[in-house]
C-alpha cells in the first residue's frame, strides 16, 4: 500500500533564494543562483526567479506531487513585502486556523495576495500538476519602478496589517502565463524575453486590481475576519438539529448580517445556508456509512421532521440513497 501520509515542510515567507534553500535542505535537488529543480522523489520542482529592474521578484513554478506535501508558512515580519500567486494550472488549498481554501486556475481564487503577517498551511495534494507564477515586491520600492503600482498596493494594504486577497484570474492573463512557460524553453534570448513577458504580466495585474479597487468589487479579509469566519463555520458544524438563521449568526459574532453574508462567500465560496446543508449531508453520509445508525436516527438528529426530504436531499447532493449507503457499510 502507498504511504499517503503527507511530507511536512516548515517555510518562513521570504525571497525566492530562501524558498530555493529550504527546498533543497527538505528535499535535496540542486540551486543555482535563480533556480531550484527537484528531479526525482515523491515530488518534482523547477523553480527558477527572475530580477525585474532591481524592484521586482518573478517566480515561475512547476510542481508535481506524488504524495501529499504541506508547507508550513510562517510570518515575515515585513509588513512591506508583499506576496502574490497567480496559478495557471491546478489547484492546492490553503488553511488559516485549521479551514481549507482552495485555490485553483480558473477559478474566483485564482489570485492571492497576502502580506504575510500570518501563518498558512498550504497542501498539496497528491497526482496533481500545478503551474503558478509569483510576484514578491516591498511597496516602498515600487516607486522606481511603476508609481501606479505602489498605489494599489497601498489601497489595498495600506498602513494595515494581516491582510489577504482573492480574486479571478482574468482570462486575458493566461495567454501571457503560458508564454513564460513556453520562453523557459528557449535556449537563446531567454532571460529577456521572460522579464519582457513578466513586467506585461504585472502592469496588466496592476491595471486589473485597480479597476476592481474602483467597482469595490475586490475585499480583503483581515485576519479578524478569518478568525471569525472560522468561528461560524465551528458553529455550524455543531448544531446541526438547530435552525440556523444569518442574522442571529451575525448577532453572536458581532457583525452586520451583509458582511457576514459577503465575507463567508468569499471566503468558502458558497453562501452560509448552503454550507450548513452540505455539512449536514456530509455528516448524515458519515453516520449513516458507520453501520451505527438508523436512517430515522439520522434524520431527526440532523434536525429534519419529514424523513422524505432528508433522503431527497441526501440523494440529490451524494448521488445515493441513505438506505444505499447502509446497505454497503454492511457488506
Amino acid at each position: 500500500m502507498t504511504d499517503s501520509k503527507p511530507i511536512h515542510v516548515h517555510l518562513q515567507e521570504g525571497n525566492a533564494q530562501h524558498y530555493f534553500e529550504v527546498m533543497k535542505k527538505n528535499f535535496g535537488g540542486t540551486t543555482g543562483e535563480n533556480s531550484y529543480v527537484l528531479d526525482s522523489g515523491p515530488i518534482r520542482i523547477n523553480m527558477s526567479s527572475y530580477d525585474i529592474m532591481g524592484e521586482l521578484e518573478m517566480l515561475i513554478n512547476e510542481t508535481e506531487c506524488y504524495k501529499p506535501v504541506v508547507f508550513d508558512r510562517t510570518p515575515d515580519d515585513d509588513p512591506d513585502l508583499i506576496h502574490i500567486n497567480l496559478i495557471l494550472e491546478g489547484h492546492y488549498t490553503q488553511a488559516y486556523n485549521k479551514e481549507l481554501k482552495k485555490m485553483e486556475a480558473g477559478s474566483a481564487k485564482g489570485i492571492f495576495l497576502y502580506d504575510g503577517q500570518f501563518p498558512i498551511k498550504a497542501e498539496f495534494p497528491a497526482n496533481v500538476n500545478l503551474k503558478w507564477v509569483g510576484f514578491k515586491l516591498r511597496i516602498p520600492e515600487l516607486k522606481n519602478l511603476m508609481v501606479e503600482a505602489q498605489k494599489v498596493m497601498i489601497d489595498l494594504f495600506g498602513n494595515d496589517q494581516s491582510l489577504a486577497y482573492h480574486a479571478a484570474l482574468p482570462p486575458e492573463l493566461d495567454r501571457l502565463l503560458n508564454d513564460l512557460f513556453q520562453y523557459q524553453k528557449l535556449t537563446s534570448g531567454q532571460k529577456p524575453m521572460m522579464v519582457a513577458r513578466g513586467i506585461e504580466i504585472f502592469t496588466n495585474l496592476m491595471t486589473i486590481l485597480k479597476d476592481l479597487i474602483a467597482n469595490k468589487s475586490l475585499n480583503g479579509l483581515h485576519v479578524e475576519d478569518y478568525k471569525r469566519l472560522n468561528g461560524v463555520k465551528k458553529k455550524l458544524v455543531s448544531c446541526f438539529d438547530q435552525k440556523i438563521t444569518i442574522e442571529s449568526l451575525a448577532e453572536e459574532f458581532g457583525v452586520s448580517a451583509s458582511k457576514l453574508k459577503r465575507d463567508f462567500n468569499q471566503l468558502f465560496d458558497t453562501t452560509i445556508y448552503r454550507f450548513y446543508a452540505l455539512a449536514k449531508m456530509d455528516e448524515a453520509f458519515r453516520r449513516l456509512k458507520s453501520g451505527q445508525y438508523t436512517v430515522t436516527e439520522v434524520g431527526y438528529d440532523l434536525g429534519y421532521q419529514n424523513l422524505s426530504k432528508f433522503a431527497e436531499m441526501f440523494r440529490k447532493v451524494k448521488g445515493i440513497s441513505p438506505k444505499e449507503v447502509i446497505k454497503l457499510a454492511e457488506v
